[in-house]
């Protein structure tokens, strides 16, 4: 069925697919008498989550898929703050998966603050990882899945300084960051499916202005300066990851700029993104070429206004809109593939 004519393509000849996701989260704070000038904080959560996924493809196969996922976690976190000059967190993250196994993340960052010039010099080192979607895992209607895929994994480090000048109305901070990714998991080729076969690193530096000139107001500007690279060639006939050279769909430059407003009740903030030109792949052509994929700005508006405090137990009900893509702006993330105009969201917030 022509592309046009999809939404309108006669029974028999459509594929369906649907996702469902259940997570339960719960997490305690527990805080401690402050001694010689510590003043600690641990945070202790476990989490369930819960997926399923159903697809029947026409008229390529008649096979239906049904299939379930599930993965138990359990993490901890110690911070500790001594004079209101050196903050130290570290915590780890356990997870027990159906889909990858079991991984320990680590993560522990480093601030310090300068008595005089309030100088606030920071660092930090962690790692993560990111499970494979259903399709890598279970397949799709041309390609099998790939029961033995592993979750991709990074490590990454930063180092940062923060500047509050005119009486913390102006502040400027700049970051290094450097990541390494492997187990990169890539689309091989239809016999194959999906495969961990790849390793990346990228490195770069993100400087932000802010600006507080009246009570309530706030502007901030950010700009990003990134590099990446592929460590090897694979996935897709070698047009996926090319060794030597920038991955796919990350703008070397990116950055905002915002304009936020926030007092008693109400919270108001307009931004707009703006990303530069990047590397894609154009699927229309065999063998799925590189080709550029042009940047694009886009503004978004967002409010949130308390409706109710202390109501039936709870602290507030908040509701909070946003829209996105004001104007409405014609653009793609992936290069053939048309992304969302104007749209607009609604919705309310209880927290207890």
């Amino acid at each position: 069925v022509p592309p046009d004519l999809a939404s309108r393509a006669p029974e028999g000849t459509r594929s369906t697919s649907k996702e469902e996701r259940i997570l339960l989260d719960y997490n305690a704070a527990l805080s401690a008498p402050v001694v010689w000038g510590v003043t600690p904080l641990l945070v202790l959560g476990s989490s369930y989550e819960h997926q399923n996924f159903t697809q029947r493809n026409r008229p390529v196969t008649t096979r239906r898929t049904n299939v379930e996922r599930e993965s138990h976690a359990a993490y901890s976190q110690l911070q500790l703050g001594w004079l209101d000059h050196v903050f130290l967190t570290g915590g780890a993250r356990y997870d027990s998966s159906t889909v990858f196994g079991e991984e320990l993340t680590p993560r522990v960052s480093l601030a310090v603050v300068m008595p005089g010039t309030q100088t606030r010099l920071r660092g930090a080192w962690g790692t993560g990882i990111k499970e494979p979607s259903f399709s890598a895992q279970f397949g799709g209607a041309t390609f099998p899945g790939n029961p033995d895929i592993k979750s991709e994994k990074s490590r990454s480090w930063e180092a940062g300084v923060d500047q509050a000048l005119f009486g913390q109305r102006f502040e400027v901070g700049t970051t290094y960051f450097n990541n390494r990714f492997e187990d990169l998991i890539s689309f091989v080729s239809f016999a194959e499916g999906f495969k961990n076969i790849q390793k990346a690193k990228t490195q770069g530096i993100e400087t932000v202005f802010t600006l507080r000139p009246i009570e309530g107001w706030s502007a901030k500007v950010g700009y990003t300066l990134l590099d990446t690279e592929a460590m090897s060639t694979a996935g897709v006939g070698g047009t996926a990851f090319v060794r030597g050279e920038p991955l796919l769909r990350r703008p070397k430059h990116s950055g905002s700029t915002s304009l936020a407003y926030e007092r008693d009740r109400l919270a108001t903030a307009a931004t707009l993104f703006v990303k530069g030109d990047s590397i894609d792949r154009d699927f229309s052509k065999g063998g799925s070429p590189r080709v550029t994929l042009e940047g694009y700005n886009k503004l978004d508006l967002s409010l949130a206004y308390v409706l109710f405090k202390g109501v039936a137990g709870l602290k507030n009900i908040v509701w909070k809109t946003r829209v996105q893509n004001l104007l409405n702006e014609t653009y793609e993330e992936v290069f053939g593939f048309s992304t969302a105009r104007l749209s607009f969201l609604t919705g309310i917030e209880a927290r207890y």
